[in-house]
């Protein structure tokens, strides 16, 4: 293959799931937000793990939007927005693509009729409210747009040339290099806030350490006396969750200023082994092991 016929190649792309997809980590993983987004059913559960079929793909974007550890790699679905006015499709974005729009200067809807549809009604209620925990004027709706003068100086014309040209390199570069998955971060637009408020039930945790050892945007830290829980930079892929063993962790959505957890760990000694532990209860007085060992007797009877 010639470098033309490389080139050429680079420039057409199939949207793939990357292996930072948390089924893909971790085989306790219940996440299907990007089967359950896509209405064309081109993705499918090989061996536990998310595959697209590229036949059926129509590169929607839809399981972009919707991941949320970005990992469906490709582009976010095409939206016309003219003069920070989103203009209304048949269908809505999703929320997290609204909240992204609004933090780069989008604040109006535009409608070609004025009688919505029941669907962008609930969306427009929802992401209104959203808006207002967030401190944020609420979205406007137009059914007309504005038309602007279209009269240029001959500086804002070769700027335009100018950002043609780019448009076109960048059309023109391998896809791989254009790709946007990863824009759809909302801790990214909202840095003081958090969208999901993480739980521990101190009771249950055993200290295993595997909720910070998977957890890709560092939520959970350990050290030898506190266990630390930053939900800033969660986006609910619920694989902490999913992976602990006691159900000693719950993620629920709530939008508010971000802030950190702390929890003491005690050190204690067994009341059956007499074995040094560490605990996140400080009224535990037995250690894991003992426990266990004791919970599986009474199973085996």
């Amino acid at each position: 293959m010639g470098l033309f016929d490389r080139w050429m190649e680079s420039l057409d792309y199939e949207f793939q799931i990357l292996k930072t997809c948390s089924r893909y980590q971790s085989p306790f993983s219940s996440c299907t937000k990007c089967l359950d987004s896509c209405e064309m059913n081109a993705i499918f559960l090989k061996d536990g793990k998310p595959v697209i079929q590229p036949n059926q793909c129509t590169e929607c974007g839809d399981c972009i939007a919707e991941c949320p550890v970005q990992a469906v790699e490709g582009f976010y679905p095409k939206r016309r927005i003219i003069e920070h006015v989103f203009i209304a499709e048949e269908k809505p974005p999703s929320i997290k693509e609204m909240l992204g729009y609004y933090q780069t200067g989008v604040t109006s809807v535009y409608f070609h009729n004025k009688e919505l549809s029941e669907e962008w009604k609930r969306f427009l209620k929802e992401i209104n409210s959203k808006l207002a925990q967030l401190n944020e004027e609420a979205l406007m709706i137009q059914f007309e747009l504005q038309k602007q003068e279209e009269k240029m100086t001959r500086r804002e014309v070769f700027s335009f040339w100018k950002k043609g040209a780019a448009t076109t390199v960048r059309q023109m570069a391998p896809a791989k290099w254009r790709f946007n998955h990863q824009n759809l971060e909302l801790a990214h637009y909202f840095k003081e806030y958090q969208f999901k408020e993480i739980e521990l039930d101190e009771s249950k945790c055993t200290l295993c350490k595997a909720c910070e050892m998977l957890c890709r945007k560092n939520c959970f830290h350990f050290s030898e006396t506190e266990l630390t829980i930053s939900a800033k930079t969660c986006t609910g892929c619920m694989l902490c969750a999913d992976i602990c063993q006691e159900k000693a962790i719950t993620i629920t959505d709530n939008i508010q200023r971000a802030s950190t957890r702390i929890h003491h760990l005690y050190q204690k000694k067994c009341s059956s082994c007499h074995a040094a532990f560490t605990s996140a209860s400080h009224v535990e007085e037995e250690c894991v092991r003992c426990k266990k060992m004791k919970q599986y007797g009474s199973f085996l009877g």
